[in-house]
């Protein structure tokens, strides 16, 4: 108990050192924590909207489809789609199945057309549908025979407003110019310029007449249990052995994440050197000082027969108290800032989104954990390359600091 009452006298010796200290560790871990909170949120709500907006949690279609690799369209779609449903939806951990058709038609009013990218869906079948889209216009999501949903840039560049008629024209999987029209009855928003700009929702029915073709492009899948995706996705290839079938994840579907994801990654990393970096030079600074001030109290303890181990143990053990404190300090300060930030609600213009994104931080006791242990170490380890290099100074050079 004396080593560490000692050591805990030293800290306090010179508290004005030990302030900085605390504040440039406890700093730099706030800050890699709010900015990695932040990445893993945002991501988190991007998953949402891919899973529930866009792709599921898997989907089922044939080899052929996903490698691209065909002449027709048609050869490698699923045509006993419905069978196929059935099955799936029998699997365990299956929270529903149902079809899905994409394709690219021109959506045309009486002033102007465009292209668009036309998403055929089953309704009835895609409860959690709503979960990633967010309703601009128009109170359910639900389609009908002859109606349509629209992306707010979409929208916005034909000038279409609940209610407008529009024509949609395409070209059939034989290759003949099919339309038909429709009635606006909803426009959404992702989030996701890309998508928000090009994308409409019709009835699977509609997009089938649309294309003359009974068939489908995949199967979307949702399931119940998130952390057990590839358990689900190997039961659904199993039930599948025999055909030339193939279930990819959202995540490797969406590349768009995938690199959202690596571009985010990027940043911490690059955040957290830096971070460190500074903290280091800060530390170099204030240790030196601190043992510089003490090479004769080091000379004199060695003089009466204390061993280097020792004075470095004490040293480290003053290094650890330090550390403890001030990563304690930037979980707290972490914490409640979370609190505060997600409470102000508030909003930015991020580049490539559609509508203002919401700034939320989430707080993730295992990122706090992970950098605070990093720094713990990093801090330490560099810290006892100073305590060595000034223990090792000869007894008598270190006594002349006395005088």
């Amino acid at each position: 108990m004396f080593i560490h009452s000692i050591a805990l006298r030293n800290l306090f010796k010179n508290k004005y050192r030990t302030f900085v200290s605390i504040l440039m560790i406890s700093g730099a871990l706030v800050g890699v924590t709010l900015f990695r909170g932040y990445v893993l949120r945002t991501l988190d709500v991007i998953q949402t909207t891919i899973v529930n907006g866009q792709f599921g949690h898997l989907q089922l279609g044939t080899s052929e489809y996903w490698s691209q690799d065909y002449k027709n369209k048609k050869d490698v779609l699923l045509g006993d789609h419905k069978f196929m449903i059935e099955k799936i939806a029998s699997i365990p951990g299956v929270t529903a199945a149902s079809p899905r058709m994409k394709f690219y038609g021109l959506l045309s009013t009486e002033q102007m057309s465009d292209s668009a990218m036309l998403i055929g869906i089953d309704p009835a079948k895609e409860k959690t549908f709503s979960v990633g889209l967010n309703m601009i216009e128009g109170k359910d999501v639900n389609v009908e025979d002859k109606k349509i949903l629209v992306g707010t840039s979409l929208a916005k560049r034909l000038k279409l407003k609940l209610g407008d008629s529009v024509t949609l024209v395409a070209s059939t999987l034989d290759q003949v110019v099919n339309a038909m029209d429709f009635q606006i009855s909803g426009i959404f928003a992702t989030g996701a310029e890309e998508f928000d700009s090009v994308a409409a929702f019709i009835n699977i029915i509609d997009a089938q007449k649309v294309m003359n073709s009974t068939a489908v492009d995949v199967v979307k899948i949702s399931v119940s249990d998130v952390s057990k995706l590839e358990e689900v996705k190997s039961r659904i290839e199993n039930k599948f052995i025999d055909k030339k079938i193939e279930v990819r994840t959202w995540y490797q579907i969406s590349s768009l994440f995938r690199k959202v994801e690596s571009f985010y990654n990027t940043q911490t990393g690059l955040m957290f050197s830096i971070l460190v970096f500074i903290v280091l030079l800060g530390i170099s600074n204030t240790v030196s000082m601190s043992l510089n001030e003490r090479i004769g109290e080091i000379g004199t303890l060695r003089a009466l027969g204390q061993s280097r181990l020792s004075l470095f143990n004490q040293f480290m053990l003053e290094s650890f108290y330090l550390c403890f404190a001030a990563l304690s300090i930037g979980a707290v300060i972490s914490f409640f800032v979370t609190k505060i930030v997600n409470m102000a609600n508030l909003t930015a213009e991020i580049p490539g989104a559609s509508i203002p994104m919401p700034i939320e931080i989430g707080f993730y006791p295992q990122v706090v954990a992970g950098f605070g242990v990093a720094l713990f170490f990093i801090v330490n380890f560099f810290t006892a390359i100073l305590v060595i290099k000034f223990i090792r100074i000869k007894i008598v050079e270190s006594l002349r600091h006395n005088i």
